[in-house]
């Protein structure tokens, strides 16, 4: 398994939808938080550092999200008291 091949993400992660930018994938799991991963170049995955990152992380910070948007270097996002992040 490799950064250019398909690979499962571990554990017992069950998501309602996933969102894609240009390099990076955005996840509203089961409990509304947001995990986030791929090319960060320009902070778009939200975890306050322009790593790339290569597997799903929790933007902390961020509950109940009922919708994503991204864009290529992007992420917006809107909670279910309708603030957008």
């Amino acid at each position: 398994t490799g950064q250019n091949s398909l690979n499962p993400i571990e554990g017992d992660q069950i998501f309602l939808s996933l969102y894609c930018g240009w390099e990076h994938t955005t996840g509203i799991r089961l409990d509304s938080t947001l995990v986030t991963f791929g090319g960060n170049t320009d902070g778009q995955c939200g975890h306050g550092h322009t790593r790339d990152v290569y597997s799903p992380i929790v933007v902390n910070d961020l509950h109940h999200v009922t919708q994503v948007v991204c864009g290529a270097f992007f992420t917006a996002v809107l909670d279910k008291n309708g603030h957008v992040w």
